[in-house]
């Protein structure tokens, strides 16, 4: 499991030269996901929500927001394309 895009490029680097079947999740999608040499299941995030949270955040906090930190969980959706999950 990769944790960004530039780990799951690193991952797919190391397997492209392995004969053993590996199923690879990684977090986002990138463009390229389309066109990966090995089928990696996703897990999508929707990026312009996250960075709309982030900077509602930082705005409340600049205006003076003394609440404590807080845990926001922005839905994901599980992307499959083959390997064990499909």
């Amino acid at each position: 499991m990769c944790t960004n895009n530039r780990l799951t490029l690193g991952a797919l680097g190391a397997l492209c030269g392995s004969r053993q079947r590996v199923d690879l999740i990684a977090f986002d999608e990138p463009e390229y996901a389309d066109v990966l040499p090995i089928p990696v299941t996703l897990i999508a995030q929707d990026p312009r929500e996250l960075g709309r949270i982030a900077a509602e955040r930082l705005f409340a906090r600049l205006d003076g927001d003394p609440s404590p930190a807080a845990t926001i969980r922005v839905p994901t959706e599980l992307v499959v394309r083959g390997g064990a999950w499909g």
